[in-house]
């Protein structure tokens, strides 16, 4: 489904499920989040789009903005389940959104191959300004006049340009309707995002795609965490199934080093208040 300007057909679920107001806010996997005509949802679900659908799009985005202070780590894992064959378009993304951009929490992309991410195009290759970002595409619709790598992809996206940062086969069939997880960490350090994607709840040893990035400046300080979904010609429902948001545990060695700070500055007060009485 191409990325250029296209209309928006916003039609009853053939679930019957009823659409969400744009402005409600929902408590979803213990977290508040204003969902934007996304199918439905539940304590543990977010149902983004409809397979028979088509120009569907949605997003939903968690309330509270993430602090992304420089030098900060962090983590995001997610479930996702993609339904509707190897056919179906066309995919969804876990995004982040600088806090001053435009729409807020109420903003919701273009259909199509623009995942609910982009808006429309001001030119070929070229979105309209809709604030600093930056997106985990996981793609089922092969674009390749906007470097897609094949129908089943992992991408990096911001709002630069439509065309990705970097574009990655994935090791597992994003569209076969089972449940995968994703984990993507941030490493405040080194500046650079990793992505591991699994079919069971197990992360594996090595990531699938990086992606150097220093996201605390890129997106201009604390960002929404959201996601969106798009179909297009080809339809699939899109669902959020699971999601954590952690800062990571310090090293074992770091644990060691604050104990015997710890003890130290114990020592020192211990003796401060000998010598005061002394």
């Amino acid at each position: 489904m191409t990325r250029r300007i296209r209309s928006s057909l916003f039609a009853a679920s053939a679930l019957t499920l009823a659409w969400l107001s744009p402005v409600q806010a929902t408590a979803v996997f213990g977290h508040n989040f204003q969902l934007n005509n996304v199918v439905a949802s539940g304590p543990d679900v977010i149902q983004l789009t409809s397979v028979g659908v088509g120009f569907d799009r949605a997003s939903a985005f968690m309330t509270t903005p993430l602090h992304l202070s420089p030098g900060a780590s962090f983590e995001v894992k997610f479930g996702f389940r993609i339904d509707g064959g190897t056919n179906g378009a066309d995919g969804m993304t876990m995004a982040l959104f600088s806090t001053g951009s435009p729409g807020g929490t109420g903003y919701v992309g273009q259909a199509g191959g623009n995942l609910g991410f982009y808006p429309q195009a001001v030119s070929p290759g070229v979105p309209y300004s809709f604030g600093p970002a930056w997106g985990l595409g996981l793609d089922t619709w092969p674009n390749a006049d906007y470097h897609d790598r094949g129908a089943n992809n992992i991408s990096f996206l911001d709002q630069l340009s439509y065309y990705p940062r970097g574009s990655f086969t994935s090791p597992v069939d994003l569209n076969d309707g089972n449940r995968h997880f994703v984990w993507m960490d941030y490493d405040g350090t080194d500046k650079v995002v990793s992505v591991f994607i699994a079919d069971a709840d197990t992360k594996p040893f090595a990531p699938v795609a990086t992606d150097a990035i220093d996201l605390p400046a890129w997106l201009g300080g604390d960002a929404y965490l959201a996601f969106t979904a798009a179909t297009g010609g080809s339809t699939n429902s899109h669902f959020v199934t699971a999601l954590t948001v952690a800062r990571p545990a310090p090293e074992p060695g770091t644990w060691l080093l604050l104990a015997a700070g710890l003890a130290a500055l114990s020592l020192f007060s211990s003796r401060r208040r000998g010598w005061l009485r002394d």
